[in-house]
């Protein structure tokens, strides 16, 4: 009876890991932006910020939300 026990909590065991296996996920995301400044200011400069977010709701959806954000100083152009 106890070796009949044991099996059943492996089987049970080894159900949750295999259900655990099928609902991962992976996600790969890869963004390049170039940005060139042109002017005649010796304070030319780029300055970049970027804010991740990843939530996660009740139901079990993921979200990712990315702000960026660039700041030219003593810029004429820039382009993007």
């Amino acid at each position: 009876m106890t070796a009949i026990k044991l099996g059943l909590k492996s089987l049970i065991v080894g159900a949750l890991l295999l259900s655990g296996l099928a609902s991962s996920a992976t996600y790969n995301d890869v963004d390049i932006w170039n940005a060139m400044a042109q002017g005649e200011s010796p304070q030319l400069g780029l300055s970049t910020n970027l804010k991740n977010t990843v939530t996660i709701d009740d139901s079990g959806s993921i979200y990712k939300n990315v702000v960026t954000n660039m700041n030219a100083i003593g810029a004429n152009q820039v382009q993007l």
